[in-house]
């Protein structure tokens, strides 16, 4: 019998390993070693966008350059980095470069409809796409929104929880500089409930240089948004806060505007915590070093320096590229050569700026032309790139990595038993030790697919296993992991 035992318990290590392996290494179930490489009929092929759709589908937008010059790419891929045939010509739309530039942005709606954004100035465009590829001419305009400010720029838009798309532009004629954000319905009209009939304008009248950098939405709808003024010729970044409802956010810096207390080099973007405050990620490029410099710090939701947060409220050479669900800072560490060569490296923090040591990155294709990560919908951390040029034909490259989106408070430490286990499907999860907060938790099958994610909420849970295959899972709550057994 003892061989036996043996033999199991090494298949259940084999198991769980696939699960629970290191934060921030290569996901090897996904391709080879962690790696999905995509050659598109010879040309190379360059990444602009990314995102995943509710599906699990990997989106992104981009252009193809070859020996009949630039096309804009758009391109599905399935959860394990296979091409979606169902999309477009098996996988891939490859199709001329309208309005004057590629694709910038793509996001796909909660109906798993895509949104394209392309062009510049009175030719900026945003257009959707069913699930297949195939225009929605159900939205806007035959299938296209022209979202035209006067004598001005959209640079960007993003979606809120409820499908409304908010577009962030700017005005920086000498005579009249403003910063605007429009919001449209899901279905491409104008919101008129937001600002003054679907319009929000800022005016800048006095500075002498007016630039937007990014917008980031927050759960209740408010906004935030990153720009930079240049007053007697000295440059300033600051951060704005606009309500749900299209109004300067007065309680927020000074009368709704933050200086980010940076040195004036700087390019700063912005990311929104849970609490109201805010991330600010700067960077510029050295052009004597041939670097670049990072430097990420936290306002507080009133918009003052939160001098808690890393030292003194700066962390160095740190760009916060993503705040996961949790509020755990995803940070883009990566070098670039002055070839255009980026050497993958990220890290993760907590939102006080202390470094999370579970996250140990590594990576099985170290050098890429572009990078663009993600959290997906299972936690896990995807980087959709480019190869650099000088490693030959440039090619799409994808990148998994394991990312355990849960958190539990540190000072929580809990013990918890299932009954009954084996079950038929439905189990109880039962707390040992009783708890005052609520609790993350989440069930994977042998794979790592995520089957059920919920929050312990009081000391008897259920865990609903009815619909899934009969077979080994694994269910992981504070520092616990627990096997069940679904026969």
């Amino acid at each position: 019998m003892k061989p036996n035992l043996y033999f199991l318990f090494v298949l259940c290590l084999s198991l769980f390993n696939p699960v629970f392996s290191q934060d921030g290494s290569p996901d090897l179930t996904f391709g080879d070693n962690g790696i999905v490489t995509i050659d598109i009929a010879g040309d190379s092929e360059h990444i602009m966008a990314a995102t995943e759709d509710g599906n699990n589908r990997i989106v992104m937008a981009g252009f193809t350059d070859g020996v009949q010059g630039y096309d804009n790419l758009l391109m599905v891929c399935l959860e394990d980095g296979s091409l979606d045939t169902s999309f477009g010509d098996g996988g891939v739309i490859i199709g001329d470069i309208v309005n004057g530039s590629f694709y910038k942005q793509v996001k796909a709606q909660s109906d798993n409809k895509i949104l394209l954004s392309n062009g510049y100035g009175v030719d900026y465009a945003v257009s959707r796409l069913l699930a297949d590829g195939t225009l929605d001419i159900d939205f806007a305009t035959n299938g296209i929104l022209f979202p035209i400010i006067a004598e001005g720029h959209v640079n960007s838009f993003s979606l809120t929880n409820n499908g409304e798309i908010v577009l962030l532009g700017y005005n920086n004629s000498v005579s009249n500089r403003y910063l605007v954000l429009k919001r449209y319905l899901s279905e491409g009209s104008v919101d008129v409930t937001f600002g003054a009939n679907g319009t929000m304008t800022i005016p800048f009248s006095s500075v002498e240089n007016l630039e937007v950098r990014s917008i980031d939405l927050l759960e209740n709808g408010n906004s935030i948004i990153s720009y930079n003024t240049t007053l007697n010729n000295i440059e300033s970044n600051y951060i704005a806060r606009v309500l749900a409802n299209g109004t300067i956010d007065t309680s927020f810096g000074t009368n709704g505007h933050a200086l980010i207390p940076i040195e004036e080099e700087y390019s700063c973007a912005a990311l929104s915590f849970n609490d109201g405050s805010v991330l600010a990620s700067c960077i510029y490029w050295d052009q004597i070093l041939e670097r670049d410099f990072k430097k990420m710090l936290k306002l507080q939701s009133n918009g003052s320096l939160d001098t808690s947060f890393g030292n003194s409220g700066y962390i160095e050479n740190y760009y916060g590229a993503l705040i996961q669900e949790n509020q755990r800072i995803i940070s883009d560490n990566s070098s670039s050569d002055w070839e255009g060569g980026l050497y993958l490296l990220y890290m993760r923090l907590y939102s006080t700026g202390n470094s999370d040591t579970t996250f140990q990155f590594s990576t099985n294709y170290y050098v890429l032309g572009s990078a663009h990560p993600i959290v997906l919908n299972s936690g896990k951390l995807l980087v959709a790139g480019s190869d650099i040029w000088y490693n030959g034909e440039t090619d799409i490259v994808l990148q998994r990595f394991h990312n355990d989106p849960l958190e539990v408070s540190e000072n929580i430490v809990k013990e918890f038993q299932v009954y009954p286990n084996p079950s038929n499907g439905i189990f109880t999860l039962k707390t040992i030790s009783g708890f005052s907060s609520e609790i993350p938790f989440m069930v994977n099958d042998v794979s790592g697919k995520i089957i059920q994610k919920s929050t312990i909420t009081y000391s008897n849970t259920e865990i609903d296993l009815s619909e899934a295959a009969n077979g080994m899972y694994f269910l992981k709550a504070g520092n616990t992991v627990l096997r069940l057994i679904k026969n």
